[in-house]
């Protein structure tokens, strides 16, 4: 099966791969196909066209309510509450979210924008392929999950548009009493799933230089 994601360190492969095999959540056939109508007839002209007829459409099938705040930069709230939960910074599908040259480093610009707003995480997109992006990692311009959501669209390849589903949603980026939220709690559970198999792998070896059998 041809991946429509690219994970740049953000989570474990292993992790995501389970996510592609979980049992369909209700409404996510309907979800995909909604935001495909949208995206074919979506207004291309200028970004702020772009935005109304596509980008921001695609952040309301996600549960947030958006409150732009320039061409680029929207505010994400959950609905029903004024306090932002996120930033999405937007681009047209011609730009390319790699590009590094001075005043168009795209990673640079969200998570300078995130760090501003004392938010973790973040969403960085032209449309056709969107990334989360976490301010607290490592190389946190270099870390990050990509969705090519153009492709997800073009195949109908449900699984993989449950990680688009999975992870882009609202409640997500919702901090919880204990000042966390369910991001935090996917690194954890990602980190986790690689320690176990590492753990594994070095019981397999000691019971083979033991003499006994691995797994």
């Amino acid at each position: 099966m041809k991946q429509y994601y690219r994970n740049e360190y953000l989570f474990s492969e292993i992790y995501l791969k389970e996510i592609t095999e979980i049992e369909e959540e209700p409404g996510v056939t309907a979800t995909l196909s909604a935001l495909k109508d949208y995206y074919e007839y979506a207004k291309k002209t200028s970004l702020q066209e772009w935005n109304t007829s596509f980008i921001h459409e695609v952040l309301k099938a996600l549960q947030f309510s958006v409150t732009p705040f320039n061409d680029n930069v929207a505010t994400l709230h959950q609905f029903g509450n004024q306090e932002a939960i996120s930033l999405c910074f937007s681009l047209l599908p011609s730009e390319d979210l790699d590009n590094t040259l001075m005043g168009s480093n795209w990673a640079e610009k969200i998570i300078r924008n995130l760090r501003n707003k004392n938010l973790k995480w973040g969403i960085l997109t032209n449309g056709t392929a969107w990334r989360i992006y976490h301010t607290e990692e490592p190389t946190p311009y270099e870390n990050y999950l990509e969705i090519d959501l153009e492709n997800i669209f073009s195949t109908n390849d449900i699984r993989q548009f449950q990680i688009f589903y999975q992870f882009m949603k609202a409640d997500n980026f919702i901090i919880q009493s204990d000042s966390i939220c369910q991001f935090d709690i996917f690194k954890k559970e990602s980190q986790d799933k690689i320690n176990y198999i590492e753990e594994e792998l070095q019981n397999a070896l000691k019971q083979k230089e033991e003499g006994g059998k691995g797994i």
